[in-house]
């Protein structure tokens, strides 16, 4: 979540009040964080990372995971370090936001739409939530937890057969060089090293979720 204007600027901003829809930055909520896939912290269009986490980035409230090897199918496996930190539906819902702002408009905050569309980020969630509680947000303070995940790019490991150890939603959930296919048309998605199916169907396993407190 990143940084909110204190109140005495949202107010000096009086009638210039920029709505979401205006600049494009109106998002649908998020998942709560209990229901959240394994994420993997690809960053949005700015680079900007651990999106939904409470505070700016990843801030110093998250908690490393020992790190883990995952199969992507094929034959092959990702190896990742992970990182656990407070989220809340409010921050969720505060990052989309700024992450549509970077999509539409870029990375430089002093551009003027940038900054307008940043500032109606900001005002939702106050209008939202109230000041302290965003401010709290802001600060790293969360109800629960959500895990991140980077991890390198898919390795040879025999050990893992066709199999894909992650169920997903998205290719935003895959690690890179994989993707998110069903294959088999039951409507569960793995998660595949590269875009084809094997010719071995992949064992199912239970979705990876984010631990709340």
């Amino acid at each position: 979540m990143n940084e909110l204007l204190d109140l005495t600027v949202l107010r000096s901003l009086g009638a210039v009040t920029f709505a979401l829809s205006l600049f494009g930055c109106a998002a649908e909520a998020p998942l709560a964080a209990t229901e959240q896939p394994l994420v993997f912290d690809n960053g949005n269009a700015c680079g900007t990372k651990c999106r939904g986490a409470c505070g700016s980035e990843c801030p110093g409230t998250c908690i490393a995971l020992p790190p883990k090897t995952l199969c992507v199918g094929k034959g092959k496996s990702v190896s990742c370090t992970g990182k656990s930190c407070p989220t809340a539906q409010g921050c969720q819902e505060h990052d989309a936001c700024y992450d549509q702002c970077a999509a539409a408009f870029g990375c430089d905050v002093l551009d003027a739409n940038v900054f307008a569309c940043q500032r109606s980020c900001d005002q939702a969630c106050v209008s939202k939530y109230g000041l302290a509680q965003c401010n709290a947000w802001r600060m790293g303070n969360g109800d629960e937890m959500m895990d991140f995940w980077d991890c390198a790019a898919p390795a040879a490991d025999p050990s893992c057969g066709d199999k894909a150890d992650l169920v997903c939603k998205g290719s935003y959930e895959c690690p890179p060089g994989s993707s998110c296919r069903d294959c088999d048309g039951d409507g569960v998605k793995h998660c595949l090293a590269g875009s084809v199916c094997p010719t071995v169907k992949p064992t199912p396993v239970a979705a990876v979720t984010a631990t709340a407190l």
